[in-house]
């Protein structure tokens, strides 16, 4: 891809003002940002549009951000894809850390900078690219 092409990045996340602040901070950054409140938008977006990568939250109220990751993971043209949990919590049990593990999905605790964030996804971004 360009180095001037914008990247899509999903964030998924039910918390508004997280939303707000990773839309306009990656927007700034020159990537594009489209938006889902739980897994089931997720999806639709995903199977619609074009998407580079993903930010999810672990915990949405609907359901379980590892769910969503499964489910994301299950899908042959989302395997590589970079993914991205946010989570707020100050450590991940063993199982969300193998779950994660085994999705090959990046950790980033809240709350984050946006020059971190920014940073996973271009490496993320990179690795998949070379990948292809």
């Amino acid at each position: 891809m360009a180095a001037n092409e914008r990247r899509t990045v999903l964030v998924v996340d039910d918390d508004p003002s997280v939303v707000i602040w990773l839309t306009r901070s990656l927007d700034r950054l020159g990537y594009q940002v489209l938006t889902a409140e739980d897994g089931f938008q997720a999806d639709t977006i995903l199977r619609s549009v074009a998407v580079d990568a993903l930010i999810l939250d672990l915990h949405l109220k609907s359901q379980s951000g590892l769910d969503v990751l499964a489910e994301v993971r299950s899908h042959t043209a989302f395997a590589s894809m970079p993914i991205l949990i946010l989570t707020g919590s100050t450590r991940l049990t063993d199982a969300e850390q193998a779950s994660i593990t085994g999705h090959g999905a990046f950790v980033v605790y809240k709350p984050a900078s946006i020059i971190e964030i920014d940073a996973t996804l271009s490496w993320g971004l990179q690795a998949r690219q070379q990948h292809r």
